[in-house]
């Protein structure tokens, strides 16, 4: 063993390279003569398939330093590094073969299968996690997923994995596989070469609607419907709507304007969630339009905001079905300072996908073009103006089967309306 002893120093002296840390810890404990310490840091290594952890994890074994000597340990770590090309490792699992009976040779097999089989589970954990990992984020690049990227299967990533899988024609398994992973990452090489095809090309090539009201009448030509409040079309030809802003949405709170904005959308998300329990459709005035809307869509709009009150809040949605209770909204709320959300909700539930910070975006008696453009992979952008207040991705929905309008407090003044679709 002597000669055993005088190549294991020689190979610690020698630092292998690309060593990582916990193994030059482990190296540093050792030459130091603390052998326990260097026990810890090479046991997690070798456990995890290392080669040179498992070579010095026997030699120890084999000399009894930090641990008991065990034979049969040292010939199950030799042998392990020996299956992976470890030279040495074979010479000294040999050498100590012949120190052993028949019965600690067994043993030691034993052991090493044993030893074999754990760091496979552990190696198959660690790939799993990297590939949940992998597809959390492609399915975030794509606007399907939003939690936290964990490398876990939550409830969360295995509803976005079906509703990607739904959308490509793929099992609605929700469980990740590296198939799934070619396919996230072809989809996403793919809708990348297509915005660099749509940015030398005109995107918007369809007109669904435009109403500018001219013929003085909001339920013809194209035909709105009322839901509830008061909608009518002025002398100027202006689609109005006036209503009183509620008293729960005025507030003297001493809060930020960040912070007060924040609470009030998410208990704008909550009343969605639970509409018993929040806004009444009686409390809003709502006017809406069946449309066939596909994936991609711009909607534009020109508007006056006449008044000018704290709480004072409108939205547009693109709606689902007939009953109009899933789809996106773009929500307008005023405070101290005005703010934009976009806001995905379905009868199971309601999120803020995105917010803007605080500020000036309307001016009250003065004409603002607003638009809301979503591209087909998902991606979704708010202007006003020439300003990009809003841009993020989601992929909830696919496509609408109408707009509608929504004063929730306020005097709003609206010139034209106008949906464009692509063929992309």
């Amino acid at each position: 063993m002597k000669v055993l002893f005088m190549l294991l120093v020689g190979l610690l002296v020698c630092n292998p390279m690309g060593a990582s840390a916990d193994y030059s810890d482990g190296l540093d404990q050792y030459l130091r003569g603390q052998y326990s310490n260097a026990l810890n840091e090479f046991t997690p290594l070798a456990n995890e398939g290392n080669p040179e952890a498992q070579y010095i994890l026997g030699s120890m074994y084999a000399q009894g330093k930090g641990v008991l000597q065990d034979y049969a340990q040292a010939h199950a770590w030799f042998n392990l590094a020996a299956s992976q090309g470890h030279e040495k490792a074979a010479l000294y699992r040999d050498e100590i073969a012949q120190k052993m009976t028949s019965n600690q040779v067994a043993r030691a097999q034993q052991l090493a299968n044993q030893l074999q089989s754990e760091t496979r589970t552990r190696e198959t954990k660690r790939i799993d996690k990297n590939l949940i990992v992998s597809i959390q984020k492609h399915l975030q690049d794509l606007g399907y997923y939003s939690g936290a990227i964990d490398g876990l299967t939550g409830r969360n990533t295995s509803r976005s994995i079906r509703q990607f899988q739904r959308d490509v024609d793929l099992p609605q398994t929700g469980q990740p596989s590296h198939a799934l992973l070619e396919t996230l990452e072809d989809t996403v090489t793919r809708q990348k070469e297509q915005r660099k095809s749509s940015a030398s090309q005109g995107y918007w090539t369809m007109v669904l609607l435009e109403d500018a009201f001219t013929d003085g009448d909001f339920s013809t030509n194209p035909g709105w419907t009322p839901v509830s409040g008061n909608f009518w079309v002025d002398s100027n030809y202006f689609l109005r709507s006036e209503k009183a802003v509620s008293k729960t949405m005025q507030s003297d709170q001493p809060d930020s304007a960040e912070k007060r904005i924040a609470d009030i959308f998410g208990q704008v998300v909550k009343e969605m969630m639970n509409p018993q329990q929040g806004t009444q459709a009686s409390d809003l005035s709502e006017l809406y339009i069946q449309q066939r809307i596909d994936n991609a869509f711009a909607i534009e709009v020109t508007m006056k905001m006449l008044s000018n009150q704290v709480g004072q809040s409108f939205e547009f949605r693109t709606y689902h079905d007939q009953y109009r209770n899933s789809g996106y909204v773009v929500k307008f709320l005023q405070e101290n300072e005005q703010s934009l959300a976009l806001i995905r909700f379905d009868p199971s539930g309601s999120s803020v996908i995105d917010m803007t910070r605080p500020g000036r975006m309307f001016r009250q008696n003065e004409p603002q073009s607003f638009s809301w453009m979503r591209y087909a992979d998902g991606e979704m952008k708010v202007m006003i103006g020439k300003d990009e207040v809003l841009n993020t991705k989601d992929n909830m929905f696919k496509a609408f089967d109408g707009i509608s309008f929504i004063n929730e407090g306020g005097d709003y003044a609206v010139d034209r309306i106008r949906v464009l679709g692509s063929h992309r």
